[in-house]
């Protein structure tokens, strides 16, 4: 993905301020969807996530065209920040921030290069995951099976199980993707507890009788209409948009039926946007090739010739710089090949020229290139034109209902 840009990603390197002791519940601790605004036009995408590690708050971050990466430790005072930015090994952007409740903001300056001394502002919001219990969970429990069925409303969730153990909720709580519920099941008291990873919940079931046994249990997804995304006649339904930071030429065309871009173009969306789908799309890369197919407008699903190379986080099928592929399922270069994706909130699937790849994993933040930062969202699909030559065709998707 690499790409030339005006504002370069942040390599932050946190360390200009004293470091207090805190608690694990420092208000920093967390991943933050970032906002650069360098001019009303360019909003940068940025994601940070700061953690604690032996005493110590540590980050993650991933720039607008960057990769994400670890940048190590990071020293606070209190709720205030600051951290500098790098090109290389040479620093850019200097940043200052304050953090308020769920929300980071403050000023980026520009220490080199063009408009040097110029402030912007930027401002954050800690990611918290929307998660949706409702719907049937057919589940496993060794040997045995239940249906759980669950009704979720902003105050509170109800419903029933059914099969080898039956009764009502009597309570229960969801905290982040972290479901506890209390059954009546007859004269006896039932436990669940368990974390909801797309449709899948995986925990532990206690019927009673203090003997925890583990299950994995998978929603009933209903799904709607497929929608053909590109008819193979025109570019109707997609308009072009420009790298983040750059201005290009549309090189975006359709030929025999082909949605083809030679190198150095626009990057093409969808006009509709999606929250929860399954997409196919066939592609064709050539020799050296490289693009992607962005999912939300957010996740970049990497496109590249790497027929014959190990998996890494930056080969075809990656989730890139993020997740890399189990297998590489990739074909040699020029011919055609498929990606199967699955995307449910967080948890993403990829299936690559028939074989699984990315086995429901969790994305843990945007990929370089995103249009924003807002992840709770519908979003375009997109396709990267602003690298080597590429072709699509067959593109459609499936929403969830």
């Amino acid at each position: 993905m690499q790409r030339r840009t005006l504002a370069t990603g942040l390599v932050l390197a946190i360390g200009l301020i004293p470091c207090l002791a805190w608690a694990a519940d420092h208000p920093a601790v967390g991943r933050w969807d970032i906002t650069v605004i360098f001019s009303p036009d360019y909003k940068a995408a940025n994601w940070l996530e700061i953690r604690q590690e032996n005493g110590e708050l540590r980050a993650k971050h991933c720039a607008e065209v960057s990769s994400a990466y670890d940048i190590g430790k990071i020293e606070a005072d209190g709720n205030k920040l600051s951290f500098k930015s790098a090109e290389g090994e040479s620093f850019r952007y200097a940043y200052t921030g304050t953090i308020k409740n769920d929300t980071i903001s403050g000023t980026c300056t520009v220490i080199k290069g063009r408009n040097q001394g110029k402030e912007y502002p930027f401002i954050g919001l800690k990611f918290v995951p929307a998660v949706d219990a409702s719907g049937t969970w057919k589940m496993k429990l060794g040997d045995d099976q239940a249906d759980l069925t669950l009704t979720q409303t902003r105050q509170s969730i109800a419903g029933t199980m059914t099969g080898l153990h039956t009764g009502e909720v009597a309570n229960a709580s969801l905290k982040g993707n972290h479901l506890e519920i209390t059954l009546k099941l007859g004269e006896k008291t039932g436990k669940l507890a368990g974390n909801i990873k797309g449709d899948v919940l995986d925990g532990t079931f206690d019927a009673g009788n203090d003997k925890l046994v583990k299950f994995t249990a998978r929603r009933e997804r209903k799904w709607g209409e497929p929608i053909k995304l590109f008819n193979g006649l025109d570019l109707d339904g997609w308009k072009t948009m420009d790298p983040p930071g750059l201005e290009m030429d549309n090189k975006w065309t359709v030929i025999d039926g082909v949605m083809t871009s030679t190198a150095g173009g626009e990057n093409i969306q969808t006009h509709r946007k999606f929250m929860d789908f399954k997409l196919h799309v066939e592609f064709r890369v050539p020799p050296r090739g490289n693009s992607g197919v962005y999912l939300r407008g957010r996740y970049e699903i990497q496109i590249h010739d790497s027929f014959g190379k190990a998996p890494s986080a930056h080969s075809c099928g990656a989730l890139y710089s993020r997740i890399k592929p189990s297998v590489n399922a990739a074909k040699p270069a020029n011919e055609w090949q498929t990606y199967d994706i699955t995307l449910i909130g967080q948890y993403l699937t990829v299936v690559h020229n028939g074989q699984t790849i990315i086995d429901n994993q969790e994305i843990e933040g945007i990929t370089g290139g995103a249009i924003d930062s807002n992840e709770h969202e519908p979003g375009p699909i997109y396709f990267q034109g602003d690298h080597s030559k590429i072709e699509f065709r067959n593109v459609t998707l499936t929403p969830a209902s």
